[in-house]
């Protein structure tokens, strides 16, 4: 299973879903004015598999999305699923979408059992067993922004711009503490944009 916890405090946008596709989450319009805003994950909740999102524009507000529908902007494009080691649904599986075992387990692209928007896909959906399956995302490689005109070399413990060197551990916010600019001794300071870019850089190598 999927540690999903380890997506609290990461940064995402807002979205719009289609409040019929879930049973126990909805798309409200008072939702609407919070697509594209960025948002803070607060929380996972298991219980209807959502992620609590914290919005600060317009206003502070939290609203709960269908994990699915935010993991591509955490993980990346989704490429298929992996059926699960469970020889019972492997052969549920294999029966319904008419192939036999060995031919269903056989990798596509050497990546996964069956692609997403496939056939077999559609008839695993159908049936309520996604959730037999492990989703498989194309990685998005998140880069270092440019600051004052140099691009940001990963060096350990911290980030070298040109001959600035700078502490992952200035990067590290908490419940009480956000950081919104750095002002270096030369004078150059990093906006809150930036410092944002390299929170999502180092949390993608926490993974």
């Amino acid at each position: 299973m999927k540690n999903l916890e380890q997506y609290v405090g990461r940064e995402v946008k807002g979205i719009k879903f289609a409040s019929g596709k879930y049973d126990e989450v909805s798309f409200p319009n008072r939702m609407e004015p919070y697509i594209g805003q960025e948002g803070i994950i607060k929380k996972y909740e298991p219980s209807n598999n959502t992620f609590i999102i914290d919005f600060e524009s317009p206003e502070p507000d939290c609203w709960c999305y269908p994990v699915e529908e935010i993991l591509p902007q955490l993980e990346g494009e989704l490429v298929g699923y992996l059926i699960n080691d469970d020889e019972k649904y492997v052969k549920i599986i294999s029966g319904l979408v008419g192939m036999s075992v060995s031919w269903l387990l056989r990798l596509s692209n050497e990546e996964v059992h069956f692609d997403f928007g496939s056939v077999i896909y559609d008839k695993v959906k159908e049936y309520d067993l996604l959730d037999k399956c492990t989703p498989v995302y194309k990685q998005v490689e998140i880069k270092l922004p440019v600051i004052n005109g140099y691009e940001g070399e990963d060096m350990g413990d911290y980030l070298q711009y040109g001959c600035a060197k700078l502490l992952k551990s200035w990067f590290t916010s908490s419940n009480n503490r956000s950081i919104t600019s750095i002002t270096l001794d030369s004078g150059v300071t990093i906006n809150k944009e930036q410092i944002n870019k390299i929170q999502k850089y180092l949390l993608s190598k926490r993974k």
